[in-house]
Parts: C-alpha cells; sequence; structure tokens
C-alpha cells in the first residue's frame, strides 16, 4: 500500500495539515500516514489520536501509531499505519489540550460520472475531508465494474486483461493465459501501408490485396492484345 507524508503546523491553535486548516482527513485501510511536527510551532502539541472529538473520552487511540522525538524539533513525527482493524472513525488531536483536530476516517467518498470512485477532496481554506490532495496518489482513485471512458487514455506498463469486449458486451478479443494465443472473434482490418507479421506459420481464408488484382487485370489485357492479333 502507499504511504503518505502531511507537514503538520500550529496556527490560530488548530493544526494546519499542508496548509488546510484542521481540514477532516480519510484514510484507506493498509495505508500509512506520517504526520511531520518539525515545525517549531507544533511545540508543546503533539498530533494523537482518539475514538472520540478531541478526546473528550480520554482515551489516546494507539493501535498502529508511533510516536517520535519531540513535537516542534527536528525528527519530531506522529505515524500511524491503518489496517482492516482500525477503527472506522478516529479525530486527531493535540497533546496540550484544545480543539486543534478534527475527524480522521475511513469513510467520505464520491462517485464519479465515470463510475470511478474518489476522495472529496478540500482545499487550503476548507474543511472538507482528505485536505489538500497534494500527497495523494493515482491508487487512491479506484475503477469500479462498468465505468465509461472517452478521449484517448495513455497508460504506461502492462495492461492484463483475459477478454476485451466490443459495444454490445460480446468477447471481441480473448487473449489466452498460458500460451499469449490472441483469437479475434470477427475481422481483422489494418489501416496503414506496411504491415510486417513476424512468425512462420501463416492461414489465411480470404486475401484481397490491390497489387494482385492489377497483376491480373494486365494479364487479362496482354491476353486480350494477343487474341486481337
Amino acid at each position: 500500500m502507499s504511504t503518505f507524508t502531511y507537514i503538520v503546523k500550529v496556527a490560530s491553535s488548530k493544526f494546519t495539515i499542508d496548509g488546510g486548516p484542521a481540514p477532516k482527513l480519510t484514510f484507506r485501510d493498509g495505508d500509512t500516514f506520517v504526520f511531520d511536527q518539525a515545525d517549531a510551532s507544533n511545540s508543546g502539541h503533539t498530533l494523537q489520536f482518539s475514538a472520540t472529538s478531541n478526546n473528550s473520552g480520554a482515551s489516546e487511540y494507539t493501535t498502529g501509531v508511533t510516536k517520535t522525538g519531540t513535537a516542534g524539533q527536528a525528527g519530531a513525527k506522529t505515524t500511524i499505519v491503518t489496517s482492516g482493524s482500525t477503527t472506522d472513525t478516529l479525530y486527531y488531536y493535540s497533546s496540550g489540550g484544545g480543539t486543534h483536530g478534527e475527524e480522521f476516517s475511513n469513510s467520505g467518498f464520491n462517485t464519479t460520472a465515470e463510475n470511478l470512485l474518489k476522495p472529496i477532496v478540500g482545499g487550503d481554506s476548507t474543511a472538507e475531508k482528505w485536505g489538500p490532495m497534494l500527497n495523494q496518489s493515482i491508487d487512491q482513485i479506484v475503477p469500479k465494474s462498468g465505468g465509461t471512458f472517452s478521449g484517448n487514455v495513455t497508460h504506461t506498463g502492462d495492461v492484463k486483461a483475459g477478454t476485451i469486449k466490443a459495444e454490445d458486451g460480446t468477447a471481441a478479443i480473448t487473449v489466452a493465459d498460458s500460451t499469449g494465443k490472441v483469437t479475434l472473434a470477427g475481422d481483422f482490418q489494418v489501416n496503414g501501408t506496411t504491415t510486417t507479421l513476424d512468425t512462420e506459420l501463416y492461414s489465411v481464408d480470404r486475401l484481397e490485396v490491390g497489387l494482385m488484382i492489377l497483376l491480373m487485370q494486365c494479364r487479362l489485357i496482354k491476353h486480350m492484345q494477343q487474341d486481337q492479333l
């Protein structure tokens, strides 16, 4: 899974996360979040977690949490490694009291028009879930089945698919896992000036080539001329 680092400061009695004042944050089970508290403004305000807002239940949540160094000094940070057993809704708060933090939960996703799940993105001056998206990566956008895309798609790396389907849902291209054999369910059309096949065996049921037709026409004309003689 992924590791994300947030830069934490204190301003106006609030934690700022990458510049956003106390934003609600969303986590995905399995990801690691590092809250960097090296900035001097964090002095006396170690970022901690609780199952209740502002730790009103007076019980710090420590599962998967590691606190390193002293808040406000170089190397200070609070790290939480999330998992399926992490409490669904947590709150980050200050060890020095006050109302410095907000919600930290594994809920808060939107569905796009393309049928994708994405986090609710908050700007620097808002308190929407997730906060600034600066440290989030593309693997946080999870495709659901049935998504539809338009326009060009560029991808670097392997694309794995057993079956590529046509618009009507029928299988159009099938790739065998063990042999790599590609089966086309329909006509194969190539638009271009050069087609290269690197194989020792060609099996062709029907081949129509403009040059062959031209040669046949030339031969027919030649025979007609000979008959006239």
